[in-house]
């Protein structure tokens, strides 16, 4: 369960922002089938998912799986993207969505451009 008072990546407090996007991502398609989705991660090596365009896939469920506890033991949880500037940009998001400095807990790579994330879990 997310603790809401302690950001559990910076140890530090979580900004007014998070709490506005942390609702806003609430009300996506995804998050109706949190549960479903991480009790079928934790039975299958392999998962095939299927949503519309805007339904939190990209954002919200590396989310769960690092709330879930799959990135911890320095393992990574990673989201490809087709295109460089579409990675950089969910990357941008999902760290904005964490509270998070890009660079430091979410990072990106693309054919040119490499940002690692410094601390791994």
């Amino acid at each position: 369960m997310l603790n809401l008072t302690i950001n559990r990546y910076t140890n530090g407090p979580y900004s007014n922002r998070f709490f506005e996007i942390l609702e806003k991502g609430k009300t996506l398609p995804v998050w109706q089938r949190k549960q479903e989705f991480l009790d079928i991660l934790e039975r299958n090596q392999i998962m095939i998912l299927v949503g519309d365009m805007g339904s939190g896939k990209t954002t919200q469920i590396p989310q769960f799986e690092l709330e879930a506890g799959y990135g911890v033991y320095r393992k990574q949880v990673a989201c490809t993207q087709p295109r460089r500037v579409a990675a950089m940009s969910v990357s941008k998001r999902v760290a904005e969505e964490m509270d998070v400095t890009i660079g430091e807990e979410v990072g990106s790579a693309s054919d040119s451009r490499i940002v690692l994330a410094r601390r791994q879990y």
